[in-house]
């Protein structure tokens, strides 16, 4: 596919054009998995935000943390769900900025 004209700033001798394009289906691919990363983060926050209006401390938990097993599985999955949406939002971020066109003149 041939481009529109344009004019370079004044180079003696041949001009190089280096020109790499991005995958379409990647691009997509990795905006998804940005999108997962969100989703999965904001999860996490609502199961941490419900571990709060879950039962109080169990009285009759003699485990010595005072925590229901709701309660702390409802802890447990967000704490799971925000680190893993943070680790797949930024590897997805990184992938769509790698997945982009470059031109490079020399």
């Amino acid at each position: 596919m041939d481009s529109e004209p344009f004019a370079l700033p004044a180079h003696p001798g041949p001009v190089l054009l280096d020109a790499r394009g991005g995958s379409k289906v990647g691009y997509h691919i990795a905006m998804g998995g940005s999108i997962v990363g969100i989703v999965a983060v904001s999860l996490g926050g609502l199961f941490l935000l419900a571990s709060t209006q879950a039962n109080g401390p169990d009285r009759n938990d003699f485990s010595g943390d005072g925590y229901s097993d709701e309660r702390s599985s409802l802890i447990g999955a967000g704490v799971v769900l925000i680190g893993t949406g943070i680790i797949v939002g930024l590897v997805s971020y990184l992938a769509v900025r790698r997945n982009r066109m470059t031109v490079e003149i020399h």
